[in-house]
């Protein structure tokens, strides 16, 4: 199936459901192994949806290096490490439907929240449980479901590195064939990962000068860019204008249909998501010299904006903004390079298609360190 002996196994949790999926390497890229699995955390372990502590409170108490987690959150650990096994054992019958027979397997993990200092717990979750000792609990539950370990597992992955690797090692990958990028994973939340001169970073590598979208602020617009451009913020506006309280229904669905208020937010998203683009192009410019070569947008929002149908209220509109702000703002370099005589590079900013992008990107640390036990050999 692979020429990397040991199978990988990518898992991106998130605030709501976990994934797997099943990873091949070819040609030293990743490619879809045709095995996945998936389940939601919609029912807690106290029977009904986990309430997380104040985030305010869970800062409060990171800062004090005084973090104790709850009965309550340990219980929802336990439970959330019981079903993220499950999911991967139900993956891995994909590829063989007795456990037993598979060689050993290596399994990477990307999950939400501020990591402990030795990564295998989290500190601060805003839609989650915390838990100190998180990997213990997901290799317990692992062993529990007859799934063999080749190496225990590493530590957490932030689910914007995990992205921003996933797209430049997946052989689908949107950041392939290029330097400098920026991404947006836009779903509960919003993921940001940024490439450069080839190497995938995180928003706080690049130095204390930069917030990420959690934190940022829009000056046109009310709230932070999480809330404004990610599919959860989207959503909850949605809900919010039209009285609507059932959680399954969601503003992609109700902009198709042309109603009002989701057509409103769907293109206030898009304007808020044009003045972010602009403000990364720009420091990017200003604090390194570097003018990114492309933008790509990932998870919900980014099948959002590949969509034909929704295109008159998120793409064009995006792309329309996007240009009228360049134009007044941007310096040359980065108008030769996105808005050469005026017109837009249709190629500079792009939908991904690569939705288990996160997935991809916890298994690409097997790949990594394949790499560096092969050059350590000579």
């Amino acid at each position: 199936m692979s020429n990397f002996a040991p199978l990988l196994v990518g898992v991106d949790g998130g605030a709501t459901s976990v994934r797997a999926h099943v990873v091949s390497v070819q040609h030293g890229l990743l490619v879809d192994a045709g095995a996945s699995a998936a389940a939601t955390f919609a029912d807690g372990a106290a029977g009904g949806a986990f309430a997380a502590v104040a985030i305010q409170q869970q800062l409060d108490e990171q800062a004090a290096h005084a973090v104790h987690p709850t009965l309550a959150e340990q219980r929802e650990a336990q439970h959330r490490a019981r079903i993220t096994a499950a999911v991967v054992a139900q993956a891995l019958r994909g590829v063989s439907s007795t456990l037993d027979k598979l060689p050993a397997v290596r399994v990477g993990v990307c999950w939400p929240g501020l990591k402990t200092a030795d990564g295998r717990g989290i500190l601060v979750a805003k839609n989650g449980p915390r838990c100190l000792d998180f990997l213990t609990e997901l290799e317990a539950a692992l062993v529990a479901e007859g799934v063999a370990l080749a190496a225990p597992l590493p530590a957490l992955m932030s689910d914007g590195l995990a992205c921003g690797l996933g797209e430049r090692l997946a052989a689908a990958g949107a950041l392939r064939g290029v330097q400098q990028a920026w991404y947006f994973g836009g779903g509960t939340g919003l993921a940001e990962a940024v490439l450069v001169d080839g190497q995938v970073l995180t928003v706080d590598q690049l130095g204390p000068g930069w917030k990420r979208g959690w934190e940022l602020r829009s000056r046109t617009f009310q709230g932070t860019f999480e809330e404004l451009v990610s599919a959860r913020g989207m959503d909850a506006r949605w809900r919010t204008l039209s009285k609507v309280v059932d959680s399954a229904l969601h503003v992609d669905e109700a902009a198709r249909r042309g109603e009002t208020a989701a057509l409103a937010v769907m293109r206030q998203a898009a304007a808020a998501f044009a003045e972010l683009m602009v403000e990364r192009l720009l420091k990017m410019h200003a604090d390194r010299g570097v003018v990114l070569q492309r933008i790509v947008v990932g998870q919900r929002v980014g099948a959002w904006l590949a969509d034909e149908a929704l295109a008159p209220c998120l793409a064009d509109v995006l792309r329309a903004e996007l240009a009228t702000r360049l134009s007044m703002d941007a310096p040359a370099a980065v108008l030769r390079l996105w808005l050469p005589e005026g017109v837009e590079r249709p190629e500079r900013l792009i939908a991904s298609r690569l939705h288990a992008a996160p997935a991809f990107g916890a298994a690409s640390m097997w790949l990594q360190q394949e790499g560096e036990e092969a050059a350590a050999r000579g």
